[in-house]
C-alpha cells in the first residue's frame, strides 16, 4: 500500500476565502451552512466580539456569512496562542448563539482543561462569554448541546456523559447516564452533574440489534436542540435511536426510543437521496414517515446554471460519489458533499422534492481533511 505524502498545513496558515458581497447580503436573514473549523485571522466586522481566555489573553471572534451552498465561517484572533496543530472549532449552535472551544494547550488536547469554551453572539450587542472550565468533566462535542433562552438573554449548555448498566442479579433493570449542565443564569456560575436513569427499555424490543453487533446502549453521533419550555435535547445514536431529555426540567428523562432515519443511499453508478420526517414529541414506534426521494438520474441542472455548474452534465453528476447529507431547515434542500473527477471538492444543493440542482460551491482545499464538519444554523435570523 502506498503511503500518502500529503502533509497537513498548519492551522494558523489557513487563509479565509473571499466571499461575494451578494452572498453575504443574501445570508443576512436566513439559514446558513457553517464550517465548524475556524480560521485564524483578524478580519473584524460588525459581528466581532472580544473577551479574554482563561490565561488572560485577548481574543476576538468574527462571523462571516455566506448564502448556501457557500460556507459561512468564523475567524478567531488570539495573539499568544499556538494554533499550529489544531484550531478553534464550533461545538453547537442554537438560534443566534454559538458554542465554540479554543485550544489553549499547544501540547495536549485530551483534557477538558486544554480547551476554553466560549458562547458567542454575533448580532446586535455582540458578546463573547468565557464559560467556567468543565474540568474534570470531559465534554464530547457530538454529545453537547447549546440551548438559547429568552432570545439569548441566558443560555444553557448540556452534555451527555457516559452510560452504565444497572443489574439486579443478572437482570438488566435500567441504564444510568451522566448529564453535565451549565446555566448562565445560575448564581453558582459553575457546572453541575446529575445522574439520569432510564428504566423503560422499550427500544431493545422495538429496535433489536443483530446478535453479532456488540455496542453499548447509547453512542451519541449527533445532538439536536429541540428547545421548548423545558429545553428538550435529542441525542442521536444512528444504530439504536434517539434519547430525548428535558434538561431544564426537574424530572428530566422524557423519552428513550424512536426509529432510525436513512437520509442518503449510495448505489452503483448513481445515488438516491431520501428524506424522512417525524412529529415531536414521539408517541410510538411509527414516528418516522418517508417524505420524498430523488434519484440522481432525474435531477435537472437547467434552473441554476453558473460557470461552475456549466461544467457538469447529468452523466457527470451521476458518476460523482456523494455523502455526508445535511438537511436544510428552511425547505426541501439536501446538501451533499462530493469530489469531482479533477479532485475538486464541492457542496451540492439538491431540491429533493423538485429534483433540481439548486447550486454548488467549491470547498476550501486547505481543510479537506475535515470534510464532514459542517452544519446548518439559524445564526443569521433576525439580523
Amino acid at each position: 500500500m502506498a503511503v500518502s505524502s500529503w502533509v497537513p498545513r498548519p492551522v494558523s496558515s489557513w487563509v479565509p476565502p473571499s466571499l461575494p458581497e451578494s452572498a453575504v447580503t443574501a445570508a443576512a436573514s436566513g439559514l446558513v451552512l457553517l464550517d465548524r473549523w475556524c480560521y485564524i485571522a483578524d478580519l473584524p466586522n460588525n459581528t466581532t466580539a472580544e473577551s479574554i481566555t482563561s490565561s488572560g489573553l485577548p481574543i476576538k471572534v468574527t462571523f462571516r456569512a455566506a448564502r448556501p451552498p457557500l460556507l459561512s465561517h468564523f475567524c478567531v484572533h488570539c495573539p499568544g496562542l499556538d494554533f499550529r496543530i489544531i484550531g478553534p472549532k464550533i461545538v453547537a449552535t442554537d438560534a443566534d448563539l454559538v458554542l465554540l472551544c479554543v485550544p489553549v494547550n499547544p501540547n495536549s488536547t485530551t483534557r477538558a482543561s486544554d480547551w476554553d469554551y466560549f458562547v458567542y453572539r454575533p448580532r446586535a450587542a455582540q458578546w463573547l462569554d468565557l464559560l467556567p472550565s468543565p474540568d474534570p468533566r470531559c465534554l464530547n462535542d457530538s454529545a453537547t448541546a447549546l440551548i438559547s433562552r429568552q432570545d439569548g438573554a441566558w443560555y444553557a449548555v448540556a452534555a451527555l456523559g457516559g452510560c452504565n448498566p444497572i443489574f439486579h442479579g443478572r437482570a438488566l433493570i435500567r441504564w444510568e447516564f451522566d448529564l453535565h449542565l451549565y446555566r448562565s443564569s445560575s448564581s453558582s456560575k459553575g457546572w453541575r452533574s446529575k445522574r439520569l436513569s432510564l428504566n423503560e427499555l422499550e427500544r431493545d424490543n422495538l429496535i433489536p440489534l443483530p446478535p453479532a453487533v456488540h455496542r453499548i446502549y447509547h453512542v451519541t453521533e449527533k445532538t439536536i436542540t429541540i428547545g421548548g419550555e423545558h429545553g428538550t435535547v435529542a441525542w442521536v445514536d444512528l444504530w439504536r435511536g434517539i434519547f430525548f431529555c428535558d434538561v431544564l426540567k426537574k424530572r428530566r428523562c422524557r423519552q428513550g426510543l424512536t426509529g432510525i432515519a436513512s437520509s442518503e443511499i449510495v448505489i452503483p453508478r448513481g445515488w438516491k437521496s431520501t428524506t424522512w420526517n417525524m412529529a415531536i414529541p414521539v408517541g410510538s414506534s411509527e414516528g418516522w414517515h418517508r417524505d420524498c426521494a430523488v434519484d440522481v438520474k432525474d435531477v435537472s441542472l437547467e434552473p441554476c446554471l453558473s460557470d461552475a455548474m456549466a461544467m457538469l452534465s447529468s452523466k457527470t453528476l451521476q458518476e460523482l460519489p456523494v455523502g455526508y447529507p445535511i438537511l436544510s431547515m428552511d425547505d426541501d434542500v439536501v446538501y451533499l458533499l462530493s469530489q469531482t473527477m479533477d479532485k475538486l471538492r464541492v457542496m451540492f444543493a439538491i431540491d429533493v422534492r423538485k429534483a433540481t440542482l439548486r447550486g454548488l460551491a467549491e470547498l476550501d482545499a486547505q481543510k479537506f481533511i475535515f470534510l464532514s464538519n459542517f452544519c446548518t444554523s439559524e445564526i443569521c435570523r433576525g439580523t
